[in-house]
């Protein structure tokens, strides 16, 4: 069930190329200059106990959910929407209950008032979305079931809203997911854990059958024995679809997509946690250059 915010609850810093290069904000998006106009989304409170926390008194209509922090509500994930080029935004809304997911986009002018897309007693969490290059937007999270599972949306920019659908199969707790599209196939990448410990990493594509509903179809990825923080992600470049996670207190694994089947898991080195996000962008170097 979808529904709408009552309480108007506006939206994150967006500045235009017209504007200034370099700006703070409390959660916020600036022109990068040197990118052809490219978007880059920047917080300036970094402190991990705050999240929408305002920074600016002046803040004024452009800024998201000012009342986000004294609300409980957590992290947000964002993307331009190739179609309006504009940002989008979920993340999960403390309703009093639970946490729901909304949904937010800016209009030019202010953020639209937020929308719950979820309405279960479990909590729902942990938001990522991505859009192909048509505009469709898709959305990922981890619902916390007595077995944790991860579900899935999206929205057409004709047809609307989808309904719900389960992405993990619930024989073990998934968790942690990520969203890329595939052409035209949205990819959910999460980890299960075991009982006996250790991790699937998995990767389910969303095929497209006639009529809707998608079918996720998992895909076993690789096994992983790191007690740590997995922090799994999914990307896409110049067309090639990768996975990677933290394996090791030194090293990230990563696999890429083959011809319909995942590769053995190469590995890239990383010096301390501030050094994994550069990693990753070695790893995206690295894929995007094999043939």
């Amino acid at each position: 069930m979808i529904r709408y915010i009552q309480t108007v609850l506006i939206g994150m810093l967006f500045w235009t190329s017209a504007l200034m290069p370099c700006v703070y904000a409390e959660v916020g998006a600036k022109t990068a200059a040197l990118q052809s106009g490219g978007i880059v989304f920047e917080r300036l409170d970094e402190a991990a106990s705050t999240i929408w926390r305002l920074v600016r008194p002046s803040a004024g209509p452009i800024a998201l959910n000012t009342s986000g922090e004294a609300n409980g509500d957590l992290s947000p994930d964002l993307r331009i929407n190739p179609l309006t080029r504009r940002p989008e935004v979920v993340w999960a809304y403390w309703t009093g209950s639970n946490y729901e997911i909304a949904w937010s986009f800016f209009d030019g002018e202010t953020w639209s008032s937020p929308l719950l897309l979820t309405d279960s007693p479990a909590d729902d969490i942990e938001p990522k979305l991505a859009f192909d290059h048509l505009g469709n937007l898709g959305i990922a999270w981890t619902r916390m079931e007595s077995v944790s599972r991860i579900w899935y949306c999206e929205k057409d920019p004709e047809a609307g809203w989808s309904g719900e659908i389960v992405v993990s199969n619930g024989e073990n707790p998934a968790k942690q997911a990520s969203i890329a599209w595939d052409g035209l196939i949205p990819r959910i990448s999460f980890h299960e854990d075991l009982s006996g410990g250790g991790a699937r990493m998995i990767v389910a594509g969303g095929e497209t059958p006639d009529p809707w509903p998608l079918a996720f179809l998992p895909e076993l990825v690789a096994m992983s024995t790191w007690e740590g923080e997995l922090d799994q992600g999914l990307d896409v470049t110049r067309g090639k679809v990768f996975t990677s996670w933290v394996d090791s207190a030194s090293h990230l694994a990563f696999s890429r997509r083959v011809y319909g089947s995942w590769q053995v898991p190469e590995f890239e080195p990383y010096e301390g946690e501030d050094d994994i996000p550069r990693a990753r962008i070695r790893i995206k170097s690295r894929v995007g250059s094999t043939p």
